[in-house]
């Protein structure tokens, strides 16, 4: 509004001059100016009802023709191609918000990618095997089922789910290559990874073998690091046990009285596993202590740095009676086992042995420890059956005692029980554990014969090598990614379940065969019939004779065909393979921080394996969302927010307001962007819904004061428009600029920042304000009025587009409402948007820019409660050149004026520059404000305006009370002949309405 000017009932208007006539002059015989006033018009709602927003939301996504947006910019944008590759969800069950601020994260950035002129490469994906599924489909049949019963209705489980993602993704307004998605269970697929896994067994990554791995008993599987997850809480068993020593140095022998039994202290939290021990470890590097316990009297040999540990664990006096090198005391010792005491066991120096805890002697299971394995192998020790099944119960070939028991539980009690004449101290100790993520239930490592890839030092260092060129967002994440890598065991890919990619390998006895030939030929038949041939083809289907010759075994020999399936993680690591164009390489992966280990080092692996490079240029990690307490969501706590109810609300529209898709897209470019962790709330949705209402706003205004600009005849050329205009272009292409470099950065929470501020702070309160009068009160067609409209329509461009990647309905819903079709008719995303003009940067605006706020800060604190429109301002200073001055000479090159840049920013009646010699004599004014400039002190003086309130566009600027500023006085002298032209037929249309009014009555 203008300088408090009061809001019309109507506008004139072209269509309907003589309405407009007849409300300028019906007003109790006084003339009234409203009618005159350019008022803006626009039918864009200036805000939804929740109960409509789902409605517009829908109605905007058809409009604007969503999901054609993806095949429309690969075949019409001209720039290079931009990969993002779409990390598949697991096809599991309903969306969630973190399925929200993934999908919207990505969606964001291709939006941005295609407003540029890219041609986006973005093709949704599903992971759709492993357990998870394949326990639904279980539940679901009630039984266990062949196979491929099991298969055929996890496949149905997983179709069911994809397309409900799919239609939650798409009403996120997600544009993506929805005809061709890819899913891991599909036929092509299939038939590519195992393409794939013998590329990896001809180049020597892929060997089975009899090792550790992580086994989980709940689900009769083996697991990948990226299946577990840690409970810090778990609470285990915690025992200290003593092993006999039966050969010692002389040295040690000759410091204890005759006879006297010697032991090795161990400590451990898994005493299920201590049936099992194979060795004692030691630290080769440390002093180890004989020492006598005070009560028992037994003798014992442990750490010399933990002794003072000790005494308080086990809570009795420790007497060192001598103390050796690790080596001289252990190197050439030997004990006996426990349970078996006729096996003679050796110590091992081992390097992962340390002082923070336990005896400093570490009991070494090789069928249940990572390291032990590898130390044992590193000392010739040969591995033993695993004493522990596929179920975690205690195999047959065990004591009688433990057969069949869990050894989680009751298995470790029975362990104790047997080994009591031996145990110390007993007790329990918290720590993390690692637990299956699908079960829940905790792990255990126990040896089976597996199918790994190999990932030796040589295979690690390659990976971390093409890791350094890739960048990281965070960088702070680079160090975590590197050393799960570098510390990271061979990967184990196989998984004892049906639903999944079958290792493609026979077996004769116990000796594995497969070929290319073979690879073929399963490919070959899984084309014609589909990938559950593995099981139900005959044996002479999926071996005929060439194959078998191939294979070098005869025709008749024997052959079982493999049934264990690969990890999942190895399906989705392929996918770049699948998925990308040549050379297999996308400009960026975006996932959450847990992909660390999971799906970004899959990827690195298998594609540096395969071509030698990583399958990405960027990694972007975002974080994960929380309650508004902080807290993860999950249904146990019953804190889950379901992204529907925040896009098209709940059953009580009140409790759970519909915020709409926007609003949503708003909320994850804000907060979620900056790679952390960030909690949900509804105050924290209802702050998103203003901003979004405030961008919305701004925008409205922008359509209503174009609503009679003619692109085509309308707009001024960049050196015609006034100053003030010009220097809003100025603002405008920073802005842009600004924007759109964070956008590029991927720092989208800054950018929404960036756009907040310059719809409040740039926009909204300055320009517009400053040219409403302009806008509504000049004449319709002047050039004044035609620069700002010019303006304006610059304005609304930009905003647009650099708010249509995190809000494209909103956006949309601007064109479907804009009033010049020429300009706005075929959607944001399918017009060429060209950048800002560089002539728009004027270096003598960047100058204008500081001074110029603080004019109008001094302003305000000099005007103090009183109203600026009501003063007169003057710019004194005490030079004729000075900077500050000559910045506002930009805005108004007069020493007076009060149609100027400054008088229209500054919303007073006039201002005035002026010099004098001595400031302080005008500094006394409680209306004056003195600045400190760069050059020199200027006085900012308010002084209240002699001329009265012009009757039609309210600024003190008539030459008297009642009368008409010069401004509207011309302005009106221009339309009065028109309105003349129109009296007579506008009285007979009077009389005429009184006449239908009196016969209907």
């Amino acid at each position: 509004m203008p300088h408090g000017l009061a809001r019309s009932c109507c506008v004139f208007s072209k269509s309907r001059p003589k309405s407009c006539f007849r409300t300028c002059i019906r007003n109790s015989g006084k003339i009234s100016y409203s009618g005159t006033v350019l008022l803006p018009k626009t039918g864009f709602p200036q805000r939804i009802t929740g109960a409509k927003r789902s409605e517009n939301d829908e109605k905007i996504a058809k409009y604007a023709c969503f999901e054609e947006h993806y095949a429309w910019q690969r075949e019409n944008n001209t720039g290079p191609d931009f990969i993002l590759h779409d990390g598949p969800p697991y096809a599991n069950g309903d969306t969630h918000l973190g399925h929200a601020v993934n999908k919207i994260l990505k969606d964001i950035t291709i939006r941005h990618r295609s407003l540029k002129g890219d041609r986006v490469h973005f093709v949704p994906g599903w992971d759709c095997h492993g357990l998870p599924i394949e326990t639904k489909a279980l539940t679901a049949a009630e039984s266990q089922g062949s196979p491929t019963d099991v298969r055929c209705k996890a496949r149905s489980f997983a179709s069911a789910t994809i397309q409900k993602q799919m239609n939650s993704f798409k009403h996120w307004g997600v544009m993506a290559d929805w005809t061709k998605p890819y899913r891991t269970f599909d036929v092509n697929y299939v038939t590519k990874q195992i393409e794939a896994f013998y590329d990896l067994y001809e180049k020597g990554y892929v060997f089975r073998d009899f090792k550790p791995v992580y086994w989980s008993p709940s689900n009769r599987t083996a697991l990948a690091e990226a299946e577990l997850e840690y409970n810090a809480d778990h609470v285990s068993k915690s025992v200290y046990v003593a092993f006999p020593i039966v050969k010692v140095p002389d040295a040690v022998r000759s410091v204890l009285p005759e006879g006297t039994e010697l032991s090795a202290l161990i400590w451990t939290t898994t005493p299920w596993t201590l049936p099992a021990n194979q060795a004692i470890c030691f630290s080769p590097n440390h002093q180890y202590s004989v020492i006598r316990t005070s009560t028992t009297r037994r003798h014992l040999v442990v750490a010399s740095d933990l002794i003072s540990h000790l005494h308080q664990k086990l809570g009795e006096e420790l007497e060192v009676i001598a103390t050796f090198s690790g080596s001289d005391i252990l190197s050439n010792s030997s004990y006996t086992h426990p349970l078996y005491p006729d096996k003679e066991l050796r110590f091992l120096p081992g390097d992962f042995v340390t002082m923070e805890k336990g005896t400093g002697l570490v009991h070494s299971a090789p069928s249940h420890g990572f390291e032990d394995y590898q130390n044992a192998l590193k000392h010739g020790i040969a591995m033993e059956d695993c004493l522990v099944d596929e179920e975690g119960r205690f195999a047959l070939s065990c004591r009688p005692e433990l057969r069949g028991l869990p050894v989680l539980t009751e298995g470790s009690d029975a362990v104790t029980k047997l080994l009591a004449n031996h145990v110390v101290r007993t007790g329990s100790y918290t720590h993390s554990y690692p637990y299956d993520w699908r079960s829940k239930q905790p792990v255990i490592v126990r040896s089976s014969r597996q199918w790994f890839i190999n990932l030796d030092d040589d295979m690690r260092q390659r990976a971390l090598s093409c890791l350094k060129g890739v960048q990281i967002l965070p960088e702070s994440a680079r160090t975590m990614f590197e050393n799960q890598l570098a510390q990271r065991p061979h990967w184990c890919i196989s998984r004892q379940r049906f639903w999944g990619v079958p290792i493609p390998v026979v077996f004769q006895d116990e000796r594995s065969l497969t070929s290319r030939e073979f690879i073929r030929h399963v490919c070959k038949l899984m084309n014609a019939r589909g990938p559950d041939i593995w099981w139900t083809a005959t044996d002479k289907e999926l071996l005929p004779d060439e194959v078998r010759e191939q294979l070098g075994v005869c025709k008749d020999a024997a052959l079982t065909r493999g049934q264990d399936i690969m990890d999942i993680w190895l399906d989705s690591g392929l996918s770049w393979k699948m998925v990308l164009p040549e050379p297999c390489q996308a400009d960026v992966y975006l996932e959450g921080l847990d992909q660390v280990r999971g799906w970004f080092q899959s990827s690195l692996l298998t594609s540096v394996a395969l071509t030698g490079k990583a399958p990405y240029r960027k990694l972007y990690m975002h974080g994960f969302t929380l309650d508004a307490e902080g807290r993860k969501m999950s249904k146990s706590l019953g804190n889950v927010i379901d992204p529907e109810t925040i896009t098209k609300g709940g059953k009580d529209l009140k409790k759970d307001p519909a915020f709409g898709v926007d609003v949503l897209r708003w909320w994850v470019a804000a907060h979620t962007s900056n790679h952390e962790n960030v909690p949900v709330a509804k105050h924290v949705l209802a702050e998103c819904q203003e901003n979004v209402a405030k961008i919305r706003g701004t925008l409205r205004f922008c359509l209503g004061a174009l609503s009679d600009f003619d692109h085509t005849h309308h707009v001024l050329v960049y050196p015609e428009m006034l100053p003030l205009d010009r220097f809003m272009l100025h603002l405008l292409y920073g802005f842009h600029t600004r924007v759109t470099s964070l956008y590029d950065e991927m720092r989208y929470n800054h950018a929404c920042s960036a756009v907040l501020n310059f719809v409040v702070n740039e926009a909204s309160s300055f320009y517009f304000q400053a040219v409403k009068d302009r806008l509504y009160c000049d004449v319709e067609a002047s050039a004044s009025r035609r620069s700002c409209q010019t303006a304006l329509s610059h304005v609304l461009d930009v905003l647009v587009n650099v708010t249509a990647p995190v809000l494209p309905h909103l956006a949309e819903e601007v064109f479907y409402h804009h009033g010049d079709p020429g300009k706005y008719d075929t959607g944001v995303f399918r017009r060429a948007w060209q950048p800002p003009p560089r002539e728009w940067e004027r270096p003598e605006f960047s100058q204008l820019e500081k001074p110029l706020a603080r004019l109008r800060e001094a302003v305000n604190k000099a005007a103090a409660k009183s109203r600026p429109l009501l003063h007169d301002v003057k710019i004194v200073s005490t030079s004729g050149d000075s900077h500050f001055a000559s910045c506002l000479r930009l805005l108004q090159p007069e020493d007076s004026a009060i149609h100027s840049g400054l008088t229209d920013v500054l919303q007073v009646a006039s201002v005035t520059f002026e010099q004098v010699d001595d400031l302080t004599v005008l500094a006394d004014s409680d209306k004056a404000v003195i600045l400190d400039t760069e050059d020199e002190k200027v006085l900012i003086a308010l002084e209240p305006t002699k001329m009265a309130a012009c009757e039609r566009c309210r600024r003190n600027i008539s030459s008297e009370q009642g009368r008409l500023c010069t401004r509207c006085e011309d302005v009106y002298q221009r339309l009065h002949f028109k309105w003349d032209a129109l009296k007579g037929d506008a009285n007979a249309e009077e009389q005429q309405d009184k006449v239908q009014t009196k016969s209907r009555t």
